[in-house]
């Protein structure tokens, strides 16, 4: 038991009588954090944007004044009929295909050697600064990548992607990052690539294109909601005009009738004339508030923090990062002397 017990001073002597063995240890540790860092490790440019999602706690004051009457008619107009869509659901979007492709088309602007202006999209940017490696392009040329049965593929509502357009995307899902503080309603989304202007530009188009999408899902809403109220608008105006016709025609024929009879008929086409009307004014106004909706149905948000073209990359500085590699490679080295030590004692018990 008291060999195994980790004493200082043997563990210093062992160092002093494998310091050669370790030094060369602690200099090819270190070496190769060296050439990671001068030569693999980059930093970016990372720009953000702050922003106060603007959600609605109640519904509209005029869903609920119409709701009682229009339930009369099979709809609910004053229960959640402008609910929005929670900030946590934005990064479902913001990984959907159907967003990185149209994100792949937004345009940037980025400088040759001779600091010239040049436009063009991610897609394009992608591709001059990740170029395709030779060992695809010899698959391609041969074939050796195409899928069986896809090449047959006509139906137009289903969209095909290729793997460069799948490798485009994945390199837009590294360069945005979301994150939602629910506590104070903040939403941050970050945009990094390698120069500072393309990563602004990139994080605009992105906030402009979820506020797009987010907006045509309200808008979605409504429109199905416009058109079923509108159908039902259409039925009920069907029914007012047959009332409306029967009691026009049974106050002209009882014009001298002073029956009991007549008397309780026409006030029941009294009041079922009077509950459709009033029901068919109720929709018809629903229809152009819905309408109004449509029209105002975009995304508004309060900017906490705008976007600016970053002036620094950000990332540890290299200087840092070969301190960080020397203390790594000083704990490597002490690692190492407790794996020796461990192989040893297996070796004898093995040989014993």
């Amino acid at each position: 038991m008291r060999d195994d017990r980790l004493d200082l001073n043997v563990f210093l002597n062992k160092i002093i009588l494998k310091k050669k063995k370790l030094s060369r240890v602690f200099i090819v540790t270190f070496l190769v954090f060296c050439i990671y860092t001068v030569f693999f490790y980059k930093k970016d440019y990372k720009s953000r944007i702050v922003f106060l999602p603007n959600i609605s706690s109640s519904s509209s004051i005029m869903g609920a004044r119409l709701g009682g009457v229009a339930a009369l008619a099979g709809i609910n107009l004053g229960e959640n009929s402008q609910k929005d869509i929670s900030p946590e659901l934005y990064v479902n979007i913001l990984n959907s295909n159907t967003f990185l492709d149209k994100l792949s088309k937004s345009h940037l602007t980025t400088f040759n050697d001779k600091g010239e202006e040049i436009k063009m999209t991610y897609k394009e940017y992608y591709k001059i600064h990740n170029p395709e490696p030779i060992l695809s392009k010899i698959k391609k040329s041969i074939g050796f990548n195409k899928s069986k049965g896809l090449n047959i593929i006509k139906n137009e509502d289903i969209k095909r992607y290729s793997n460069e357009d799948i490798n485009v995307f994945k390199s837009l899902q590294n360069s945005l990052s979301f994150n939602y503080n629910s506590e104070e309603n903040l939403v941050t989304i970050e945009s990094t690539l390698n120069e500072a202007l393309p990563s602004s530009e990139l994080l605009l188009s992105a906030v402009n294109l979820l506020k797009e999408d987010l907006s045509k899902i309200k808008s979605l809403k409504t429109k199905t909601e416009l058109e079923f109220i509108e159908k039902r608008y259409e039925e009920k105006l069907e029914e007012f005009k047959s009332i409306q016709y029967s009691l026009a025609a049974f106050e002209d024929r009882n014009q001298y009738l002073k029956s009991s009879r007549s008397k309780t008929r026409l006030m029941n086409l009294r009041t079922n004339y009077e509950l459709l009307f009033n029901i068919c004014s109720e929709l018809q106004k629903q229809i152009e508030t819905k309408k109004i909706h449509l029209k105002e149905n975009s995304l508004y948000i309060t900017v906490i923090e705008p976007i600016t073209i970053p002036n620094e990359k950000s990332g540890l500085r290299k200087s840092l990062m070969l301190v960080i590699g020397g203390f790594l490679s000083f704990f490597v080295v002490i690692f190492y002397v407790f794996i020796e030590d461990f192989y040893v004692k297996i070796k004898k018990e093995v040989h014993k």
